[in-house]
């Protein structure tokens, strides 16, 4: 197994030293120098003529990088880690730095390495660490340890995941488990994957499926087949078939061109083509070419593109001549992506031929960035030799790409160049990613740039790249700009950063450039921040706004953050505000923020409240209580409900808030949710609720939730059912998806539905939609409308 390779960096992976105090506290630990070098002893180096390594780990890098003995140190690595105790490689884990992007693999490898012994002698205490790394970075430790701790014990592994808190958390680790458990018993594995019910995340199939299909793809096909959920019986399909090609694509392809359903079948054969055309692209193209017009062909021709634009580029070109215009839309950046890394010069060339200026630019446009990267001045005399009109809007790439590995010339190309916009488009690519701990070299090439979009896409960019780099030296360098300079980069630039680490001084300057605060997310957003630290400041700072749509919102912004920490407060200060609007949707922000942070506490306070308030608080209490006990929030709705003067005729917040409650109970309990809402008052808040359990139904089992809403009465829940369930299949099954939209009694929402539906047919099989749109019972202007969107252009 090859952990090691290229430079070795060691200063990040030396294992911490104990203390005395350690020592004494737990004399039955060796100290790690001896652990970690006594596996060693006896190891001769491979040439037999130096010494056993007897160091500790930094030493056996340092002494394996000074004498470039890599393959001695991946022997001697392997062996040391083989025979570390648990403790010490436990220690060894934990001193390391983890980044999830490194750009070190060597880092990688031995972080791999050491995370991967670290499962296997103790995977708990290796996947407490994960929960304290930062941000989103756990997953991919989390995953690695539990897939290593699945190999050798999947019981223990799985009671683990089935544990976690988070459902997305625990639903992935589950079928990560599944993943493994199906190299040896994928119909295990497929029983695991179900009994986590129904999801939206159809994609935890595919692995099982995979798997599965590399020993028994006919038994892998059967068993996609049976899935009754339609999204994720398509995920497995794809997987089985893509699988399948790889190792006997004539079969794949009988099998695909067997399966009934048009929709289905076309995914499927772009699944088994783009296998294909990874090792037989002529066999795989002919059968392409036997396809109708539609997505799925055009998707299976850019799979077998990608493979001629760089094994045959001469024939890639001669297939695209062919195609329809449609189809060269959406084919020739693949082309042009991978001819460009084998011979730029002969994609410039090819780019220029494409019809229309929007391909032809933007292919030339990624041919130079990224011949810029691998060779500026190259790239910018092929961009010089370009003719006039085909040079617009490409200096800012070229030199952006350039000035990644040689600032220096491509500042001297940009100041060489004779146009001022083309010189300002190059200065400003050559600063894109410029360090503001020292703005002297900005500033100086700010000074050369004349006015205008270029100027001001730079200093935006420098906002919004900087801001989470180094927020203090972005907002010094922003106080130290002219101010129209500042009103610009301030407007286009992102100031989120800055103001989640410095909101007091974003905010005084968002007072002293208010013209630059054109966009209101601006002051919200520094707002929410602000009061996170200091509410009352915060507030005192929104009241100042000028504008009254900003300051308004600003306001609401800033009570609902303080809201998270002190709702009794927040509230105090919603009540006091002089604009009826305002302070009702204030108070009802603070509400929602109050709910979201102590749900029950909010339901006791509105037990003595009385009138709109006590209403709003028991809607959003009852709605973020639903979200772990539907039935809970179903309870206090019923009370409100009863409560009601009318309660045919409900507010737009009570049937809101009857559609989040579907909408979390049928993700639990899809008979209890339909139970519920047949109690509900018929009218327009028992549609909303089973418009709501219809979208979420299709979401699991569009089978099952399409036969329920077949069942339902015509009139207005069955039309919502039935829209709910079109917007789901459409892209999927836009053919069924049709048949049930002309099946709707309301005839704009029949009408609506119905184009939804032919928007996605045609794209996958334009014969079949154009049929069915001449012989449907739709009015004649709809009829001309929905054809004229058919463009076959062959």
């Amino acid at each position: 197994m090859a952990l090691l390779g290229g430079g070795i960096l060691i200063g990040r992976f030396v294992l911490p030293s104990r203390t005395a105090e350690d020592q004494n506290q737990r004399p039955e630990k060796s100290s790690p120098g001896a652990t970690l070098s006594s596996p060693l002893a006896g190891v001769p180096a491979e040439s037999g003529a130096q010494e056993p390594f007897k160091g500790s780990l930094a030493d056996l890098l340092r002494e394996a990088h000074a004498a470039g003995d890599l393959s001695g140190a991946q022997l001697r690595l392997t062996l040391l880690l083989a025979s570390t105790g648990p403790e010490d490689i436990e220690r060894l884990a934990r001193g390391i730095k983890y980044w999830r992007n490194s750009p070190d693999w060597e880092e990688t490898a031995i972080r791999f390495t050491l995370i991967n012994r670290w499962a296997e002698t103790a995977p708990l205490a290796a996947l407490e660490w994960t929960d304290a790394l930062p941000g989103d970075q756990p997953m991919g430790p989390r995953s690695q340890i539990l897939s290593r701790w699945a190999q050798t014990d999947a019981a223990g592994a799985l009671k683990y995941a089935r544990g976690l808190r988070k459902p997305n958390e625990r639903e992935q680790a589950v079928s990560l488990i599944a993943g493994v458990i199906a190299t040896t018993d994928p119909q295990e594995a497929l029983r695991l994957l179900q009994s986590m019910g129904g999801s939206s995340n159809a994609w935890r199939f595919g692995n099982v499926f995979a798997t599965w299909a590399k020993d028994d793809p006919l038994a892998a096909h059967a068993a996609a087949l049976r899935l009754p959920n339609q999204r994720e019986r398509q995920s497995a399909l794809g997987s089985v078939f893509s699988t399948w090609a790889r190792s006997d694509p004539e079969a794949a392809k009988d099998a695909a061109l067997s399966i009934t359903n048009a929709s289905t079948r076309n995914q499927v054969l772009q699944n088994v083509l783009g296998a294909w055309a990874e090792t037989a692209p002529d066999e795989a193209f002919a059968v392409v070419e036997t396809l109708p017009a539609g997505q799925s062909r055009t998707n299976a021709i850019n799979s077998i593109l990608q493979h001629w634009a760089t094994s045959d580029p001469t024939r890639a070109m001669a297939v695209f001549d062919t195609l329809s215009r449609k189809e060269k839309e959406n084919c020739y950046w693949t082309i042009a992506q991978n001819l460009s890394k084998e011979d730029p010069m002969a994609a410039l060339t090819w780019a220029q031929t494409l019809p229309g200026s929007n391909m032809s630019g933007n292919a030339l446009s990624n041919i130079l960035s990224q011949w810029a990267s691998d060779d500026g001045p190259a790239a910018a005399a092929a961009l010089a030799a370009l003719p006039a009109h085909l040079r617009s809007n490409k200096f800012q790439n070229v030199a952006s790409q350039w000035a990644a590995t040689d600032r220096d010339a491509a500042l001297r190309w940009a100041r060489s160049l004779e146009r001022p916009l083309d010189r300002s488009q190059a200065l400003a690519g050559c600063l894109g990613d410029s360090d503001l701990s020292d703005p002297t070299e900005i500033n100086a090439l700010l000074a050369e740039m004349p006015k205008g979009q270029a100027r001001t896409n730079l200093l935006s960019n420098i906002v919004s790249n900087q801001g989470a780099n180094d927020p203090e030296a972005t907002l010094a360098w922003l106080r130290s700009l002219p101010d129209n300079d500042r009103s610009a980069a301030i407007r286009n630039g992102s100031l989120q950063e800055i103001a989640e680490s410095n909101p007091q001084s974003v905010a005084a300057m968002l007072l002293e450039s208010p013209e630059a605060a054109t966009n209101q997310w601006l002051w919200t957003s520094t707002a929410t921040s602000f009061a996170a630290t200091d509410p009352q400041a915060a507030l005192a700072w929104a009241e100042s706004i000028a504008v009254p749509g900003d300051r308004k919102a600003a306001v609401q912004a800033a009570v609902q953050a303080w809201a998270q920490t002190d709702p009794d407060s927040a509230l105090t200060y919603a009540r006091s505000l002089a604009d009826k609007d305002a302070r009702a949707s204030t108070v009802s922000a603070v509400f929602e923020n109050w709910a979201s942070e102590d749900p029950i506490g909010l339901l006791n306070w509105a037990e003595t409240a009385q009138g709109e308030e006590r209403l709003t608080a028991l809607l959003k209490s009852s709605v973020q209580l639903s979200s772990g006990d539907p039935a809970i929030g179903a309870d206090v709705l019923s009370q409100l409900l009863a409560s009601q003067n009318n309660p045919s005729k409900p507010s737009d917040d009570l049937r809101n808030a009857v559609s989040q409650i579907a909408n979390s109970w049928v993700r639990q309990d899809v008979t209890a949710a339909c139970a519920w809402a047949a109690t509900l008052p018929v009218g327009s808040m028992q549609n909303k609720a089973i418009e709501s359990i219809a979208s979420g139904w299709v979401q699991q089992d569009p089978m099952a939730a399409s036969a329920w809403i077949g069942g339902l009465p015509a009139g207005d829940a069955r039309d919502g059912a039935v829209g709910s369930l079109v917007n789901s299949i459409s892209r999927s099954d836009p053919e069924s998806a049709f048949l049930w939209a002309d099946s709707i009694g309301d005839s704009s929402k029949r009408d609506r539905n119905i184009r939804s539906a032919v928007q996605y047919w045609r794209n996958l099989d334009p014969a079949a939609a154009r049929a069915a749109v001449n012989q449907a019972a739709i009015s004649d202007a709809l009829r001309e409308d929905l054809l004229s969107q058919f463009d076959d252009n062959r």
